[in-house]
């Protein structure tokens, strides 16, 4: 029961925004007031980018879990899908991205990875934009769209160099060396972080 509450106080959120950054879409491409239709665009950027983040947060559900101890059993403790190691991190995905394979759930997990630094930049721009239409005229609807673009471009550097790091043998050799055994299908793995598919959701420590 507790897991499943968990599991769907991770869906809940990223289905609402999904729901509600869709239809902030439509109302800002749509509906925008004159007033503030150069503003709009900076708008739909956010809805967009928050609508992938949620999709993709929906793709990887790495949510929390509730395991019983197996040194006692009347405790229970919680599991979190992002697990340090030493100077390395294994991340559970658990979302629908586990059916079609490890790869996709490593993308989909730098997929929003991206969206979450862009959205960054995004908040940035959109204050200084209102600080610069204070003093000076509000540029063209082309300039903002070039200027997206412009700030777009690290955040799509780096799911670029993510993607580009996708060392499945490696990890496997990583995790192999450890004193630990995983009940997993798959690994990905970028620099010191691990990425392994659950199967039934079970992890277990060697601890002799």
């Amino acid at each position: 029961m507790w897991n499943t509450f968990i599991l769907l106080l991770h869906i809940l959120p990223n289905v609402c925004g999904l729901v509600l950054n869709g239809v902030l879409f439509v109302i800002a491409r749509y509906y925008s007031p004159l007033a503030i239709r150069k503003y709009s665009l900076l708008i739909i950027n956010f809805a967009v980018c928050d609508f992938l983040a949620c999709l993709s947060s929906l793709a990887v559900c790495q949510s929390a879990k509730v395991m019983k101890n197996l040194a006692n059993s009347d405790l229970f403790c919680f599991v979190f899908r992002i697990i340090p190691a030493g100077k390395s991190l294994f991340y559970f995905s658990e979302g629908f991205c586990q059916y079609f394979g490890a790869r996709f759930c490593y993308i989909s997990y730098s997929v929003l990875l991206h969206l979450y630094a862009h959205s960054l930049y995004s908040m940035l721009l959109s204050f200084y934009f209102r600080y610069y239409v204070l003093i000076h005229r509000a540029p063209s609807g082309n300039v903002i769209k070039l200027t997206i673009l412009f700030i777009y471009i690290p955040s799509f550097v780096q799911m670029v160099k993510i993607f580009a790091d996708f060392h499945h043998n490696r990890a496997l050799k990583k995790v192999s060396e450890m004193n630990a055994s995983f009940s997993c299908s798959t690994i990905a793995r970028f620099l010191n972080s691990i990425h392994l598919l659950p199967q039934r959701n079970t992890m277990q420590y060697n601890t002799s």
